[in-house]
């Protein structure tokens, strides 16, 4: 993975909580994106990662887009700063996840996909698409 990792990812502003809690919805669709005081510069894909999480008795699902065809890693880690602190360190579930060209679901539920189940509702993830 280390070969594909961009060498200078872009930086944006990054919400950092980026779920369906936080979106207003009128009738035609997102009108207003709420809660940001956790935002910050950053790398752009971190949101997609935030997109949805959701975690029931050990298990996270996390959904993101993805493009047809495309490679996709997800890292992880129990901190959001063990996450943040170099992409290079970051544990990475395996195998890759490729895209379909619309929204993937992807489930955490422990090896073989990862290292050991979630507890206790702690791990944060970031999704990373190889070029």
């Amino acid at each position: 993975m280390k070969e594909h990792l961009p060498l200078n990812p872009s930086m944006a502003l990054v919400h950092n909580d980026f779920r369906n809690g936080n979106f207003m919805v009128g009738p035609n669709g997102v009108v207003a994106v709420l809660d940001w005081e956790v935002a910050h510069i950053g790398d752009p894909m971190r949101d997609l990662g935030f997109r949805r999480r959701g975690h029931i008795d050990h298990v996270f699902l996390v959904e993101f887009t993805t493009d047809p065809g495309g490679t996709y890693y997800v890292q992880y880690a129990s901190t959001p700063e063990e996450l943040a602190a170099n992409p290079y360190q970051a544990k990475t579930a395996l195998p890759p996840v490729k895209g379909t060209g619309g929204s993937v679901q992807w489930i955490d539920n422990g090896p073989p996909k990862t290292e050991s189940p979630p507890v206790n509702g702690a791990r944060f993830y970031r999704v990373m698409r190889s070029p």
